[in-house]
């Protein structure tokens, strides 16, 4: 018999029960704590997949693959399809399934799960939801794997371990429950951005109308209207200032060095990531002003490319959810100065 949060479910109404839940599954880690199953919500679990669902997630892989040969051909895929053996950059099925890390919950709160999942410290890259009903029954687009292709072979997730920790877990755990708190109700701020955060994943990773539109959500969350009789308010100053700020608080925050490994770096914290963002917001302003950004410019080389730069961005403001979701009144105040 199966078992919900309120108890035992009939055996009557379990196969209704199995038919709404989706396994979310991660790309970007391979294990996890054997035997762990930690309850993320009332109807949320991250766990590992049992046989059968293992078999049933490799053969939407296998018809996901082999049926895209531009998908099957991208190397970090091929590479994480094969088990990560070198020298194999194709789609090759597996003799035994093996498991995934996947989050069970609802098909009526996936979207949603998949935010929360997505702004944490280890975010587990979701990269299909498979449902546990029908076997047709995927969620996955083409620009969401290329994206998730992008960041796992781009700038600090290739050197990232890709065994999740009981901490890793825990810290998706906290996520959750604050997020469920009364305080944070279906109109509070942090679930306004959330849904803004949600509308940049439509963009191709690769597009720098991404990198503008993160930034613009930055903007949303920091700043307020600047003074026009007084130039230390612009927009683009408070941006600076406040980031380095925030992302000082966060133990979890990225790391310029890995992302930009050419960039000077200063003693000063707070200086250096202000200095960083004083010429990520002039690419901003570049594109936005209908400039195409030039990466070969000697400054400009230190930005690496458009892509690095939107993993940049979209770890920071990952970093500012949480933030507004674990000290929103301070979220508040900083925007008001």
């Amino acid at each position: 018999m199966r078992f919900s949060k309120h108890g035992p479910i009939a055996a009557g109404l379990e196969s209704d029960w199995r038919l709404s839940r989706t396994l979310l599954v991660s790309l970007a880690f391979n294990e996890m704590p054997e035997h762990v199953q930690q309850e993320l919500s009332g109807d949320t679990t991250i766990r590992l997949s049992t046989l059968v669902e293992s078999e049933r997630i490799e053969a939407q892989f296998d018809r996901i693959f082999s049926s895209n040969l531009l998908l099957g051909s991208l190397p970090i895929f091929g590479e994480w399809a094969a088990n990560r053996f070198p020298g194999q950059v194709h789609w090759t099925p597996h003799t035994k399934p093996r498991s995934f890390i996947v989050v069970e919950v609802s098909e009526a709160n996936r979207l949603r799960t998949e935010l929360l999942v997505e702004i944490a410290p280890c975010p587990l890259r979701i990269g299909i939801a498979v449902g546990l009903g029908e076997w047709d029954s995927t969620a996955w687009s083409p620009n969401k794997l290329f994206a998730l292709d992008e960041r796992l072979s781009d700038g600090r997730e290739l050197h990232q371990s890709r065994v999740l920790t009981n901490q890793n877990i825990q810290e998706l755990a906290n996520i959750f429950e604050t997020s469920n708190d009364q305080q944070f109700g279906s109109e509070h701020e942090f679930h306004h951005f959330l849904d803004q955060y949600s509308q940049t994943q439509a963009l191709e990773h690769g597009s720098p109308f991404k990198f503008v539109a993160i930034v613009s959500l930055i903007e949303g969350v920091l700043t307020h209207a600047p003074d026009q009789n007084d130039p230390t308010s612009s927009v683009g100053r408070q941006v600076r200032g406040k980031v380095a700020l925030l992302l000082a608080r966060d133990k979890c925050a990225p790391l310029q060095n890995e992302y930009f490994p050419n960039f000077p770096i200063d003693d000063d914290y707070v200086k250096g990531v202000g200095t960083l963002w004083k010429q990520l917001y002039a690419l901003r302003s570049q594109i936005a002003h209908g400039k195409k950004a030039d990466f070969s410019d000697q400054k400009m080389q230190r930005l690496v490319s458009i892509v690095r730069c939107t993993n940049y961005v979209e770890a920071v403001v990952c970093s500012l959810l949480r933030t507004l979701l674990a000290e929103p009144e301070l979220v508040f105040a900083l925007r008001a100065v």
